[in-house]
């Protein structure tokens, strides 16, 4: 089973000092730095080619947070807290020392072959969401773990105007095939996939293939399958498909590919079970289509009434009462 980390933790042990001043103010205002400081930090030093440097400066402490059991200080601004070391900085911690201690796997493979193939509106969402991946995949992890296939220009250049501070992998698959180790296991989802993914499968993944468009308005047959047979004969392994779904029930699961990815990753990293990690990120409508189609499967209103619970508690909220009249509907009562 593979043991994946969010890339703070791969550092915090090399990171003896707990006040951080943060010269670089444009990083304050992102909202993973609210969230979550020092990977943000990393991150950012990652995407600048930059490090630490030990300083005396003094400022204000604009967050205090926990990491395992350190307590961080993040500083910056004026004020008479006084720092140890700062980011950015030289000497204490530099970006080939960072890019040494992180992990290279696990792997996130979107193939954009079927881009062009797509109406406007589809195209649009599909960048859209590729847009959204990466600051998903930066909350865990960092650019490198996102790789595109087979990526029309136009599809890159409109990605990059988007996101124009970036190092994601667009790789043809020659060079692919060349990052492609003998220890790892590659997987892809694919919704008509005849197995059905779990966390033992998902654990020994080192590789995780997803179609990289979204079809909505005008649906291609099968894409993602066509997608997945054209990438392995091209690379000359066979890949293992798995579908995700919850209960038996596919149209219940996420379709944004942000979304998959931080099921996935909350999975993967955070070692919260499948099944919770999908109910944690469903919208309204997925939770309509899930009860609905949960009632009309089974036609059990106890099955129904203990899942309704089962969402409140992991989303730590009510379902509101359009939902749930939504989700009669869809089950006919």
């Amino acid at each position: 089973m593979a043991a994946y980390k969010p890339l703070w933790s791969h550092i915090l042990d090399h990171i003896i000092f707990d006040k951080i001043y943060v010269s670089e103010k444009k990083i304050l205002k992102k909202t993973l730095f609210k969230e979550n400081p020092l990977q943000a930090l990393i991150v950012y030093a990652l995407l600048d080619e930059k490090g630490f440097g030990v300083t005396n400066k003094k400022g204000r402490v604009l967050i205090k947070r926990k990491y395992n059991e350190r307590e961080l200080l993040f500083i910056s601004q004026e004020g008479s807290e006084k720092a140890e070391i700062e980011y950015p900085g030289i000497g204490y911690i530099d970006y080939e020392f960072i890019l040494n201690k992180i992990p290279k796997r696990p792997l996130f493979v979107f193939e954009n072959r079927l881009y062009l193939d797509l109406v406007e509106e589809d195209r649009a969402r599909t960048l859209f969401q590729l847009s959204l991946t990466i600051s998903t995949i930066r909350k865990w992890l960092w650019d490198k773990h996102l790789v595109m296939l087979n990526t029309p220009e136009v599809l890159r250049k409109e990605f990059n105007r988007l996101i124009p501070k970036n190092k994601v992998l667009f790789l043809d698959p020659r060079k692919f095939v060349d990052m492609i180790e003998k220890k790892d296991k590659i997987i892809a989802l694919d919704p008509y996939a005849e197995s059905v993914l779990n966390e033992r499968v998902l654990y020994e993944s080192t590789i995780i293939v997803l179609g990289g468009i979204v079809d909505r308005s005008k649906p291609l047959k099968k894409a993602t399958t066509k997608i997945v047979d054209s990438l392995s004969r091209e690379i000359g392994i066979d890949i293992e498909r798995y579908r995700l779904e919850i209960d038996g029930i596919t149209m219940a699961i996420p379709h944004r590919l942000n979304k998959i990815v931080e099921i996935l990753l909350k999975t993967l990293v955070d070692k919260i079970p499948l099944r919770q990690a999908i109910i944690s990120v469903m919208t309204n409508r997925d939770i309509a289509w899930y009860l609905g189609l949960l009632y009309a499967k089974y036609k059990d209103r106890d099955l129904l009434f203990e899942k309704i619970s089962e969402i409140e508690r992991i989303k730590k909220k009510k379902i509101s009462k359009d939902v749930l009249k939504r989700a009669y509907k869809i089950a006919g009562i």
